[in-house]
C-alpha cells in the first residue's frame, strides 16, 4: 500500500490526528508523555503526515531556525519526532516527501543546513543516502559543520549536550526505542559501515541518547541519485 502525504501547519492538526500520531509514538518509543508530545508538536512550523486512506502510518516535523554563524546569514531546519509504522518501514514516502519540500526550502535558502537529532540507526542512515558530506560521518570531517553543529545545538538545547561526542542527553524527558533489542542486535550483525558507525558513537541510544548531525541541504551536496528522484515527483 502507497503512502500520501499531507503537509500542514499545527494549527491544522485534528483532534484525530494527534491522537494517531501520539499512538504511533507510544507504539514505538518509551517514555513518551502526552503534554510534551503535544508541547513538541505545536513548537514545529511544519509538519508531514504519511498516510494511506484516513489513517496515520508516519509522521516528521520541521521547525526553522534563523541562524547568525561566522558572520554568516544561515537557517537551520531542525527535525523533530520522526515515526514509521514497522510495515512500512523501507518505504521511500517519508524521504522523498520530505527531500522535495527541502529542495524547494533550499532554493529560497542557499545556506540551508538540516540538523537532525537521530535515536537509531534508521534515521541516521538517511544522511549517507542523502548527503555527500555530512557530520558526524565514518569517512570524512568537516570542521566548519562541527563547529556549527556544537553552537546550534547548545542554543537550542542549551542542557545535556557534550560537544566532544556529539550526543544529546535529556535526561528525564529522554525517549528510548520500545523494541531496543531488536535493534541491538541489527546493529552487531550490519556490516554496513554507518550503521556500525553510529553503534560506536551512540553506544548509549538504548538510553535515549541522540546522535546529532548536521549536513548542508543544498542541491550540490546531495547524491545524483537521490536529486533525479526528488526532481521527478512521479516518483513519489
Amino acid at each position: 500500500m502507497r503512502l500520501e502525504c499531507r503537509i500542514i501547519p499545527p494549527v491544522d492538526l485534528k483532534n484525530n490526528h494527534v491522537q494517531q500520531m501520539f499512538d504511533l509514538m507510544e507504539k514505538n518509543y518509551i517514555g513518551i508523555s502526552y503534554d510534551s508530545f503535544l508541547r513538541d508538536l505545536h513548537q514545529k512550523d511544519t509538519l508531514f503526515l504519511f498516510h494511506a486512506s484516513s489513517k496515520i502510518f508516519g509522521f516528521t516535523g520541521l521547525k526553522l531556525y534563523p541562524f547568525k554563524f561566522e558572520n554568516k546569514d544561515i537557517v537551520i531546519a531542525y527535525s523533530g519526532d520522526t515515526v514509521l509504522d514497522e510495515k512500512y518501514r523501507g518505504t521511500l514516502s517519508i524521504p522523498v516527501y520530505w527531500g522535495i519540500y527541502m529542495l524547494k526550502l533550499s532554493e529560497k535558502y542557499p545556506n540551508l543546513y538540516w540538523l537532525l537529532t537521530s535515536k537509531g540507526f534508521r534515521t541516521y542512515r538517511y544522511l549517507s543516502v542523502f548527503f555527500k558530506d555530512f557530520i558526524p560521518s565514518p569517512n570524512q570531517n568537516n570542521p566548519y559543520l562541527i563547529r556549527l553543529r556544537n553552537q546550534i545545538t547548545k542554543e537550542i538545547f542549551p542542557n545535556g549536550y557534550d560537544s566532544s561526542l556529539g550526543i544529546l542527553n535529556r535526561g528525564e524527558n529522554s525517549q528510548s526505542i520500545r523494541n531496543i533489542e531488536a535493534d541491538q542486535i541489527a546493529i552487531e550483525v550490519s556490516k554496513d559501515p554507518y550503521i556500525q558507525y553510529f553503534g560506536k558513537t551512540n553506544p548509549n541510544f538504548d538510553k535515549g541518547h541522540e546522535l546529532v548531525c548536521l549536513a548542508h541541504f543544498h542541491s550540490t551536496n546531495i547524491n545524483q541519485y537521490i536529486l533525479r528522484i526528488l526532481n521527478n515527483k512521479s516518483n513519489v
